[in-house]
């Protein structure tokens, strides 16, 4: 029969040098304890049951390492797995047998890493603009997130960004774009105004996104406007029951969200809605996991839009290396 067992740190190696098989002098005052829990009975036992160096060896790996926060050693096998954090910032469960153990540590235990570019800042005062590992408070501090620090001049200034690396463009189509104003669905020479994002920024604490920030971001074409905000569309074609009826007409109002690779992706909170005056979404799509999202609007005027602020959730790969980690102590 499975249970699960927990390995509650009440005390953590400071060491974070090369593994070592040495029992560090604060881990052997204040050892760990663990507890074995099945349905009916839960009792408590040391770890000198369990060989001291794959101890050692386990929990210097886990503590080395910015994405671990528990590990699972196996005492026959002599191997341990290094477990992340889910972007919820709560453990992923692990059923374990009676051979298995799992070791979780407390935060306080830990490195502290920034949770913001001005802490990049304060802790590393030489610190440039670039990509850095944040763990921002949405995540309980526990979550990595790759983000850009902009001027990094002090901490007072410096600002989140998140890195896209595919096209990400946003559509305007007003009444600038039709032959006549009185004439729906006609289309003139002028080009639509398009805006291209190369990266977005966020309010770090909250995740959420800045849609109005075009600091990194290429605006072409004309309008009304000086560009189009982030995860929106805008439509002046035709009234929606008018090109159902009398249509078709060329549909150009859209926009593509790809957040693939940028270790974010869209919280399922968050959802699109057609606003404005005889609106209506045309086409629609969200993948699976929330990093993509397209939308294709109609209206007189119309628009498609998120339903509230655009909240980003984690979804960092841990073999992405290319940002800086910075520890604070």
């Amino acid at each position: 029969m499975k249970t699960r067992m927990w390995l509650v740190a009440v005390a953590a190696f400071w060491t974070f040098g090369p593994v070592s098989s040495h029992v560090h002098k604060d881990f052997q005052q204040r050892w760990l304890f663990m507890k074995k829990s099945t349905a009916s009975t839960t009792t408590t036992e040391t770890l000198q049951e369990i060989s001291t160096q794959l101890i050692t060896y386990c929990t210097n790996s886990c503590l080395e390492n910015p994405f671990c926060v528990a590990t699972i050693l196996s005492r026959n096998m002599g191997k341990c797995l290094l477990q992340r954090r889910s972007s919820s910032g709560i453990p992923m469960t692990v059923e374990t047998n009676s051979e298995l153990y799992e070791v979780q540590f407390d935060s306080s235990f830990r490195k502290k890493y920034p949770t913001s570019c001005s802490e990049v800042k304060k802790c590393s005062p030489l610190s440039t603009d670039g990509d850095y590992w944040l763990y921002p408070e949405k995540f309980y501090g526990q979550v990595p997130v790759k983000t850009y620090c902009h001027m990094m001049t002090s901490s007072e200034a410096a600002e989140e960004y998140i890195t896209l690396k595919y096209a990400n463009h946003f559509v305007k189509k007003d009444i600038t774009h039709l032959i006549n104003i009185d004439e729906w669905c006609s289309r003139n020479t002028q080009p639509l105004m398009i805006t291209y994002f190369d990266r977005i920024r966020v309010n770090i604490t909250s995740m959420g996104v800045v849609q109005d920030d075009f600091t990194f971001a290429t605006t072409t074409g004309v309008s009304s406007i000086t560009a189009v905000p982030f995860g929106t569309a805008h439509d002046c074609t035709a009234e929606s029951w008018w090109e159902k009826t009398y249509g078709p007409c060329t549909l150009e109002s859209e926009f593509s969200i790809n957040l693939r690779d940028s270790g974010v992706a869209i919280e399922d909170s968050v959802q699109w809605v057609a606003e404005g005056w005889k609106s209506d979404v045309r086409h629609f799509y969200r993948s699976p996991d929330s990093t993509q999202v397209d939308c294709l609007v109609i209206g007189w005027c119309g628009k498609c839009v998120p339903n509230g602020t655009i909240y980003l959730k984690s979804q960092y790969d841990t073999a992405d290396d290319t940002a800086q980690l910075i520890t604070c102590q």
